[in-house]
Order: structure tokens, then sequence, then C-alpha cells
């Protein structure tokens, strides 16, 4: 399998989702930090701290709004993403400009509302792909990879004068692969979610919660020092932050083998550091080491959902709320334990709730068979996919027009001679050709018949590398 080279199409593939991927998390950051850091100075002490959880409410509405669209429109949303790109753009360049109190109270949470909006797009573009067989564990690695080293290297010691030349590339990215990508097929087969992959989602939500908690503590006590100390001597984007890099590279590759098999056990691990969490000392090594535990932890936690989400959500009836929960329980979490001052609990009830937490995560993973990870997996009939499901992520992973796909059909579900398909679609024979050449150049293959392969493959999930 290590000599395996991907077709061109595919390759393509791949560059393309990594480029929107990782503009996404740029701008993702990016817009938060423009929202909440650069508003230190502007607005009172009490009211910054409190914009954060106004933000992510707006974050969750933002997340949660692009389903009902994408139903109402049957898949066709292409303007009203168009529009919410614009609209935060907007948004960033106001946020960039205008350093005033209303500024970041009101635009800053409509732009991030249109950033959830976003992030639910990309997220369930990411777990349909993840259904077609793309290697989406490596694409999150190298794009949040790419991400948080800019900016770090951007924003860590001030905004630097060539951001807004970076921000404009990135919004640029993730425009050109927003607009120019293919209606998305409809999940529209009431049978899902059957009983096993109702319980492969409430174990999902029930470890993600658990991996979001240990951090809580540690996120609101920072949140509330990096205002105190008016984000000089204490600063999430300091140099701490570069090791969210490693760990998503790692879970990455990780969340390629055996459709993410090792994720919740490698995320259970990374998840018991943060135990030290709760363990804060005075002393500035301490806090360092443990800033750099911080974001151990919230790599893992991150790379955990993402994975296991976009795993799951194509076989449930709303794909493309279930690709982004991992996001909304994040956002949840902040608030809510915000709300409820979690940080400013004594460090021994946080331990002990840890320690409680911990359990539960060890018990919902071996309900959900997450230690069996040298159990060999068996490929039953109800994971394979109908052949009309694979003919529309076959459309949208090498792009295929409606003409093209109606000349891959009679190729791929039919045995007969070019001069028979023409006959039947009332084309000319040359017309045939002139399609399934463009066909065969898209997927990277050759002939007719490495085309069935590739299909045939798409049906029985045999391209995931494992």
């Amino acid at each position: 399998m290590n000599n395996i080279k991907l077709p061109s199409g595919t390759e393509k593939r791949h560059l393309s989702l990594v480029l929107m991927f990782g503009a996404y998390i740029f701008l993702h950051t990016t817009i938060l930090l423009l929202a909440n850091r650069e508003s230190n100075g502007y607005i009172s002490a009490a009211l910054e701290e409190k914009l954060y959880y106004i933000h992510m409410t707006f974050m969750i509405l933002g997340l949660l709004s692009f389903t009902p669209i994408n139903r109402l429109t049957k898949g066709k949303t292409k303007l009203f993403d168009v529009f919410a790109l614009i609209l935060l753009a907007v948004g960033t360049v106001i946020l960039y400009t205008v350093k005033q109190a209303w500024v970041f109270v009101g635009i800053g949470s409509a732009a991030v509302f249109c950033l959830g909006y976003l992030g639910a797009l990309v997220y369930w573009r990411m777990s349909m792909e993840t259904a077609a067989g793309s290697r989406t564990g490596l694409v999150m690695g190298i794009g949040c990879g790419a991400a948080y080293t800019l900016q770090y290297f951007f924003e860590g010691h001030g905004l630097s004068p060539v951001l807004p030349f970076i921000i404009a590339f990135a919004f640029a990215a993730l425009g050109h692969v927003t607009v120019k990508r293919g209606e998305e097929p409809q999940s529209a087969d009431d049978s899902k979610d059957n009983e096993n992959i109702r319980k492969n989602l409430i174990c999902a939500v029930i470890i993600a919660s658990g991996l979001i908690f240990f951090n809580s503590f540690f996120n609101g006590y920072l949140h509330h020092l990096q205002i105190q100390s008016n984000f000089e001597r204490i600063d999430a984007y300091a140099w701490p932050r570069l090791m969210l890099v490693p760990v998503y590279i790692v879970f990455g590759l990780l969340g390629d083998v055996k459709h993410g098999k090792f994720v919740p056990i490698a995320a259970l691990c990374m998840g018991l550091v943060t135990l030290l969490h709760s363990v804060l000392s005075a002393s500035e090594t301490a806090y360092w080491i443990n800033m750099c535990l911080f974001y151990f932890s919230i790599a893992s936690a991150a790379s955990y959902f993402s994975i296991v989400f976009w795993n799951i959500a194509p076989k449930t009836r709303f794909p493309e709320l279930w690709a982004s929960t991992g996001r909304i329980l994040d956002a949840l979490a902040v608030i809510i334990l915000g709300v409820l001052k979690f940080s400013s609990l004594p460090t021994a009830v946080v331990l002990a709730l840890n320690i409680a937490v911990i359990a539960v995560l060890i018990i919902t993973m071996a309900i959900n068979s997450d230690f069996n990870i040298f159990v060999q997996e068996i490929q039953t009939a109800e994971i394979k996919m109908t052949s009309e499901e694979a003919m529309g992520i076959l459309q949208r992973r090498y792009s295929l027009t409606p003409s093209e796909m109606k000349v891959a059909k009679e190729l791929l579900l039919t045995d007969d001679k070019q001069s028979e398909i023409a006959e039947r679609l009332s084309i000319k024979v040359g017309t045939v050709q002139f399609h399934a050449t463009n066909i065969y150049r898209k997927a990277g293959v050759e002939n007719r018949a490495a085309l069935g392969r590739v299909f045939n493959g798409i049906i029985e999930k045999s391209e995931m590398l494992t």
C-alpha cells in the first residue's frame, strides 16, 4: 500500500481540500482573534469577559443555520455560500480597520455567524469526501498545521503588515473552492440512522464532550488571565500554540488508518495529560508547561470530533448537521462552563471532576467497541453504497458535468458499445467518445475498465487507505 500512486485527479482533489480546509481554519482563528483579542483597550473589561461567549453563541447559530438552508434549497446553497463569504469579508475588513466597541460586539457577532455557516459547509464537504474515500485525515493535519503556523508568525506577536494579504489569499482560496464545487448528493434515505449508527452517534457525542470538558478549566482560566494582563504577559497566541501543529498531523495520519479506528484511544491518552491543568502553580515554568499541554489536548479533542463525525455523518439522515457537531459541542461547552464560572472552582474539585469524566470516557469507549482496535473488520452489505450513491460521489469527486454523467452511467452500468450508447442517448458516437475521454482524464484513468475499478472501489469503500 505504501507504493500506491494516487491518480492525478485524486491528487488535485486532495490539494483542493487542503486549500479549502486550511483557508477556513486560518480565517476561523484570525477572525476570532480580530473580534476578541483586538478589542482589548476599546471596551470595558467586564464586557470583554462576556464578548467571547457572545461570539460563541453566534458561532453555534451559524453552524446550525446551514442544515435548514441546505434542506430547503435541496443542496443548491451556492448563492447563500457566496453571500456569507462576502459578508464575512466585509466584516473582517471593518474589524481590522475600525476599533470601536459597537464593531467588536455587532460586526464581530455577524462575522462569527457567517464563519459558523461556512464552517458547517466545509465540515459537511469533508464528511462527504470521507465517505468517497478521500484522505481527509491527512487533509485536516496539513490544513491545520499550515493555518496555525501562519497564524503564529503573522499574528502571534501583533498583527503583521503582511496579514491583510494572507487573509485576502485565504478568502480567495475558500471562495474559489466554494464557488467551483459541484452540488452535493442528498441523503434522503429514511432507512438511515439505524440502531448501530445511533449508538455510535451517542457515544461520539459523549466522548467528544468529555474531551472538550478536559480543556474547559484551563481555557476559562486563560481567557480571564489574558484580559487581566492586557494580552501582554499572558497570551493564548504565544509560542506554545505551535504545539497544535504536530498533534494535528499525527492525528491526521491516524485518521486515515482503518477508518480512524485508532483516533479515540489516542485522544483519550492525550486527554489524560489535561489532568495537570487543574494543578496550576504560580511558577512561570509550570504556566508554560500547562500551555503546551493545553494545546496538545485541544488538538487531540478537535481531531477526534472532526474525524469521528466525518466518518459517521454520511450514514445519517442529517449529514450536514452531524458533520459539524463537534464544533457545536465545543462552542456550547465554552458558553455553559463560562457562565457557570467553571474556571473559578477549587483545583481539587476540578481534578475530581476530570477523573470522573475519564471514567465515563473509558466506559463509553468500551460500549462503542473503541478498544477493539485489532478486531478484523467485516464488510457487510449494510455499509455498501448503492450504484446511484456511488455515481453521485463519482460526479462530485471528479467534477463531471451532467452530460458526462449520462455517458458515465452508460459506461459503468452497461456493457454496451459506444455506438449503442450514442443511439440510446440520441447523440453522435463522436460525442460519446468526447465525453468518455474527458471522464477518463478527470478520473486519472486510461480506459473504461480502469474507470470501472474506480467505481467499484467507491461502492466497496476499498479506496479507503488502511
